[in-house]
């Protein structure tokens, strides 16, 4: 507890430098701030040896490789940080100034044939962001994410994770959070089915091992390591014959982020999930520091 306590401490002091500092500088230069001031104030400094870890244990990495990857994940700890405070700036303009949309026709389609569309992304720093774009994008988004107020950084940050949350789904088109806790994986089956069925579009992070899933899980390979990711929500997007897609945010700078978003195959919970990691192995090749996974991939 003590740790999440001065974890908690450091983490409101980083924030504030970059509250200040998203109100004085233009977007470029408070996005530039925030990556470059990362590798110094951030707290997720403290996550070093798990990352690092994950990384050179699973990657051929020189000691070098493994130190300038490690500094390019905190670069962009840093940037999703500075989002705290960019959700409430954001707008279809702010969009098409700053986001640049691969695979936009795979939207198209959605939106042609009224059909649910389930987007699987990863933990790669910006899955909140990403289900914000689908929002702007008027799409009525659904994320599916862990509750956060298990978190145990929440007792001592719940003002700025609440705020955090509100002013994100506010970006989701009149969709919103579906939670994941212990007790409402059952209500929230209802409700993911319900939302595809009426053809809106669901975000769903399928590449960690949840603490709640006992049943609808399955065996994920990365690297040689094995490990259960949930496939509760894939069962749902199969029954209910919504698009399958596999999607992700990247920030590439100055406040600028490119959103791909690529159609997926398969027609089983075992072939989807194939797909699945094959983009996840195509996400690392581009730049391992985008994954945040290495801190819990088995050793």
């Amino acid at each position: 507890m003590q740790d999440s306590a001065d974890f908690a401490r450091r983490y409101r002091r980083f924030l504030g430098f970059l509250a200040i500092s998203q109100r004085l500088l233009p977007l470029p230069l408070a996005s530039a701030l925030a990556a470059r001031s990362a590798p110094y104030l951030s707290p997720h400094r403290a996550l070093q040896a798990a990352v690092s870890q994950g990384m050179s244990s699973a990657l051929a990495l020189s000691p070098e490789a493994l130190e300038i990857l490690w500094q390019r994940y905190l670069r962009y700890a840093g940037s999703a940080d500075l989002l705290t405070f960019l959700y409430r700036r954001m707008n279809p303009t702010w969009l098409g100034r700053y986001i640049q949309v691969q695979g936009q026709e795979v939207l198209d389609a959605q939106q042609d044939k009224g059909r649910g569309l389930f987007v699987m992304t990863y933990h790669n720093h910006y899955p909140h962001f990403l289900a914000a774009v689908m929002g702007l994008l008027q799409h009525k988004t659904y994320l599916v994410a862990m509750d956060y107020e298990i978190s145990p950084l929440y007792p001592y940050m719940s003002q700025i994770i609440d705020k955090y949350h509100i002013d994100c789904a506010k970006h989701f088109y009149g969709g919103e959070y579906l939670f994941m806790t212990e007790k409402t994986p059952v209500r929230l089956m209802r409700k993911l089915h319900q939302v595809l069925q009426e053809g809106h579009l669901v975000v769903s992070l399928n590449d960690f091992p949840s603490p709640f899933v006992s049943k609808r899980n399955l065996p994920i390979e990365l690297f040689g390591r094995r490990y259960l990711c949930p496939t509760g929500t894939v069962e749902i997007a199969l029954q209910q014959g919504a698009r399958i897609v596999v999607g992700w945010a990247r920030g590439v700078g100055r406040g600028r982020f490119v959103v791909e978003l690529y159609p997926l195959s398969g027609t089983t919970v075992e072939t989807v999930m194939d797909a699945y990691v094959a983009k996840l192995h195509e996400l690392i090749a581009l730049d391992p520091a985008l994954w945040e996974g290495w801190k819990w991939l088995p050793p």
